[in-house]
């Protein structure tokens, strides 16, 4: 049920859930916080049950340890600490975690990172998370889109991913309830990405084209200044969680370096 409820993206019914299961009181506290939005209390309450368990203070349940690391990772991730997440999550030799935070941390122009992600996408081949998977494909198409200007016959699986990255989403969206709920919008959120993914590659083909002396870079610019425009326009709305903005502004700061 709890899985149910978090694939359905019910955060309140998750939460009054997993308060019902919880044997410790620390467990109950650190979930009220995180489920009222402070962050910063509930990781500070979640690092102090962890520390209570591995000092003997209170008793080890592997169900209740998994939430207290889940929670640790959901109060990380909204207080944007990147790097501690891509530093536990390689610990744990989580590798859909470090591409994650690969995602939102990193230089995607520098070789090494490039490398680090086609590790991490090696790894996690074959997830049966199609939100998950169609992460893991916008990634590779953002390896690719590095790599065509220096190599353009790879446009073509360019191509391919995209497609391949829009089926999935399809999929995933065509499995949910016909009711909205939260998890319909972490789709929308996927294919905006997706969408912007295809801009960006022809924003990247116009310009090596009118990089030429032959051709005029009037009409180029004007396209630039309308999409550029459209993606100022397709911000997230002001109620949505700070990982929304997190999301759609980390992908933008990529294309633009």
């Amino acid at each position: 049920l709890g899985s149910l409820l978090e694939r359905l993206g019910d955060e309140d019914m998750w939460y009054g859930l997993m308060r019902r299961r919880a044997v410790f009181p620390e467990t109950v506290l650190a979930l009220s916080y995180a489920q009222a939005g402070q962050w910063p209390t509930a990781q500070a309450s979640m690092e102090a049950t962890l520390q209570k368990a591995r000092n003997g203070v209170i008793g080890y349940l592997s169900s209740e340890y998994a939430l207290w690391e889940r929670n640790w990772y959901q109060s990380a991730k909204a207080l944007q600490q990147w790097d501690f997440v891509g530093e536990v999550a390689k610990i744990d030799n989580d590798a859909e975690l470090q591409l994650e935070a690969l995602w939102h941390s990193a230089d995607w122009s520098a070789v090494e990172t490039q490398g680090t992600a086609v590790g991490l996408l090696k790894l996690g081949v074959g997830g049966s998370n199609n939100r998950v998977d169609v992460r893991k494909k916008c990634v590779e198409g953002l390896l690719l889109l590095e790599q065509l200007r220096d190599s353009p016959d790879k446009l073509p699986r360019f191509h391919s991913v995209i497609e391949e990255a829009m089926a999935m989403g399809m999929k995933e969206w065509w499995m949910l309830p016909t009711r909205p709920a939260g998890c319909h919008a972490h789709v929308l959120e996927s294919f905006q990405s997706i969408v912007e993914l295809q801009e960006a590659q022809l924003v990247f083909a116009n310009l090596s084209i009118h990089q030429h002396p032959s051709h005029s870079r009037q009409p180029f610019l004007q396209e630039l200044k309308g999409l550029l425009g459209t993606w100022r326009d397709r911000l997230p709305n002001q109620h949505d969680r700070l990982s929304v903005w997190s999301d759609v502004l980390a992908w933008r700061q990529h294309v633009y370096s």
